[in-house]
């Protein structure tokens, strides 16, 4: 064992302890005071610094002359061969390019044996414009307003037909009631002057005993809000 030299944490004096007391409590001789005694720091090997190498001297052996190059063909005949070769396929080529122009001109068509093509024009009138259209009848708003009493007056037979009173063919729901039990009804005369107009109809009905009654009808029609029976009149 070694011994190694620490300080005392209490009273700074240098002691001495070997390898084997390391962390072991023991008292200092100077102060009697309690300490644990350190391990020993090992401080790292040094080594030797490597010694610089020199360079080695300029080798004093002689060098072998360089080899001359190969004899060849001289320079100036290189050159000469070379433009020589040039020369010869520039002119290949030029034959080549003349040949191929004189056939392209040989093989061209001429005015006189293309075949000449005269294109037919058909001229065509369409069938749209072949055919005027028909104008559409006009119609008055006498006739319009006509069809739309034939309307009314046919929904309300069909109604008192039914038992119903038709309330929706009538002006007022108050004049609104069944006068009849229609079995077939003709609309003889329609009269219109602006937003009020009479028709004239023929009813037959049926009593009890079932004789057929005939009648002839006023409707007195109104277009407040599209036409509707206003008042009704026998004959």
């Amino acid at each position: 064992m070694t011994d190694f030299t620490f300080k005392c944490p209490h009273c700074k004096q240098h002691l001495e302890a070997d390898d084997s007391m390391s962390g072991q409590s023991v008292d200092c001789p100077a102060c009697n005071k309690t300490l644990v005694v350190p391990t020993r720091q090992r401080q790292p090997k040094q080594h030797p610094p490597r010694p610089q190498q020199r360079p080695a001297p300029p080798s004093t052996v002689p060098q072998a002359p360089a080899k001359p190059p190969p004899a060849g063909i001289p320079v100036p005949k290189v050159i000469a061969l070379v433009v020589v070769c040039s020369a010869v396929a520039v002119f290949v080529a030029v034959a080549a390019v003349f040949a191929l122009t004189r056939k392209s001109e040989s093989t061209a068509p001429t005015a006189s044996n293309v075949p000449s093509v005269t294109r037919r024009v058909e001229t065509s009138t369409p069938a749209s414009t072949a055919r005027t259209k028909a104008p559409e009848p006009t119609v008055s708003p006498e006739e319009r307003a006509k069809d739309e009493i034939r309307r009314c007056i046919n929904g309300l037979m069909r109604e008192q037909d039914k038992g119903n009173i038709g309330t929706r063919y009538w002006e007022s729901e108050i004049l609104a009631k069944q006068f009849f039990t229609p079995t077939s009804w003709d609309i003889l005369d329609i009269a219109v002057g602006g937003d009020f107009a009479n028709a004239k109809v023929r009813i037959e009905s049926s009593t009890k005993g079932g004789m057929p009654i005939r009648n002839l009808w006023t409707f007195y029609m109104s277009n407040k809000n599209g036409w509707k029976v206003s008042i009704l009149t026998g004959d």
